[in-house]
């Protein structure tokens, strides 16, 4: 709004555009909203001693694209908090996508630089795609920390 008001001037708010040219502009405002509010309340709960678990499962919207939910639990003041961190699009729903988009949220997005530390366990259904046993992606996450433990 300020940039339109910038844009525009203040002598004629009638011209403000109050809705949006395409789903994609619409997107990338709230992708920008959530990310200012993952940061305010998910983030600076978070520190290099903290044990979080990734809870997530997918599914396809109406253009066949896969997008994946994604929810941070940790303890904070001693007390169990579950919180939203993302809704990302998926190239394909296998499990190195999925699997790849996972680290991205915790390097990223969470900005965890020691994950393999402080991710302790990770939550999915039942589809082989995420717990499968040769190449799940509850698999991919625990070969380099074969501490996390996966729960259905």
């Amino acid at each position: 709004m300020e940039l339109q008001l910038h844009n525009f001037g203040d002598d004629d708010q009638s011209k403000l555009y109050t809705s949006y040219l395409s789903n994609k502009q619409c997107k990338e405002f709230i992708d920008h909203i959530a990310a200012d509010i993952l940061e305010k309340n998910v983030t600076t709960q978070l520190d290099d001693d903290c044990f979080i678990s990734i809870l997530a499962d997918g599914s396809t919207d109406r253009s066949n694209t896969e997008q994946e939910i994604i929810f941070v639990s940790m303890l904070n003041n001693n007390r169990a908090v579950t919180q939203f961190v993302t809704l990302a699009s998926v190239p394909q729903a296998n499990a190195e996508n999925i699997a790849k988009e996972l680290l991205v949220t915790l390097t990223d997005k969470l900005k965890l630089k020691n994950w393999k530390n402080n991710l302790v366990s990770c939550c999915f259904d039942g589809a082989s795609v995420n717990l499968g046993s040769k190449s799940g992606v509850a698999v991919r996450l625990t070969e380099g920390a074969p501490h996390i433990i996966s729960v259905h």
